[in-house]
């Protein structure tokens, strides 16, 4: 569920929310675009998504405020991604009883823009807003696992906005 050009996008369910995940192939692929449930364009647009249980996929924000609250676990310890994508806004991920395993925070253009080739100063151009943040909260542990990103041919790391902020209990915070 997603908006072509700004606009809310608000999910409620009692059990698990499972959204698109992408999955790049190779170098220059249109496959590896940035699929997944939220607000795209550059118009305003919120993103609202609560879940009684997991929430697992991908989710996008381009242009607002972005809430994920999980009853449970935002991703899943055994590899079942869960990831964002940003560009100007702010996301905040809430797992008050649970665990958030976090693949990444993309940024549209910056991990999918290879089409200009190996080493050229337009590649991988990251756009975020300079006060595009995220905030995780969690009530156990938080992950940044960097687990099966998208884009197996290309060399760009994981990435995260200019601001992240990170709260958790005693599960503490590891990064992958």
């Amino acid at each position: 569920i997603s908006t072509a050009s700004g606009g809310n996008v608000t999910i409620a369910a009692g059990g698990d929310v499972i959204s698109y995940l992408p999955s790049g192939s190779s170098r220059g692929s249109l496959a590896a675009g940035d699929g997944g449930s939220g607000a795209f364009g550059p118009a305003p647009g919120n993103v609202t998504i609560t879940a009684g249980g997991n929430v697992y996929g991908h989710y996008v924000l381009a242009n607002g405020k972005g809430t994920i609250t999980a009853g449970q676990n935002a991703g899943a310890a055994n590899g079942n991604p869960f990831s964002l994508s940003l560009i100007a806004g702010t996301w905040s991920v809430n797992a008050p009883n649970g665990n958030i395993y976090l693949q990444e925070v993309r940024n549209p253009n910056g991990v999918f823009n290879n089409v200009t080739g190996n080493g050229s100063w337009g590649e991988h151009l990251f756009d975020y807003d300079s006060q595009a943040s995220v905030d995780l909260t969690a009530g156990d542990g938080v992950y940044l696992t960097g687990l099966n990103v998208p884009r197996p041919d290309d060399n760009v790391p994981v990435v995260f906005p200019p601001i992240l902020e990170i709260t958790a209990g005693s599960g503490g915070v590891t990064l992958r």
